[in-house]
């Protein structure tokens, strides 16, 4: 099941982060909306360069990187996310039940 949530989360069903956390935590995401509601009409009063893109751009960080590093010293090997995801779930879900 945990899996599965994985496969749906991760081969495009969901295409945004926050939609992503919804569906993996089960909680709507009304405060998210309430702020959007809030800022949506200065929207056209802001320069481009003030779009979530533009900012990351004027700070001068990036989504790339380089893990050759992790690799070489620390013997790092990636794997799917969806992987990674249900195994974290799994863990979780039994940490949860050791405490009750």
């Amino acid at each position: 099941e945990l899996q599965a949530l994985g496969v749906k989360l991760f081969k495009g069903d969901v295409t945004d982060k926050e939609s992503m956390r919804e569906a993996m935590t089960g909680c709507p995401r009304n405060d998210e909306k309430a702020m959007l509601a809030l800022v949506k009409p200065f929207d056209a009063l802001l320069p481009d360069s003030y779009t979530s893109e533009g900012l990351r751009v004027i700070a001068g960080t990036t989504d790339l990187g380089d893990n050759s590093k992790a690799k070489r010293e620390l013997g790092f090997n990636s794997r799917p996310v969806n992987e990674g995801w249900a195994e974290t779930v799994k863990h979780e879900h039994e940490m949860a039940m050791l405490k009750k």
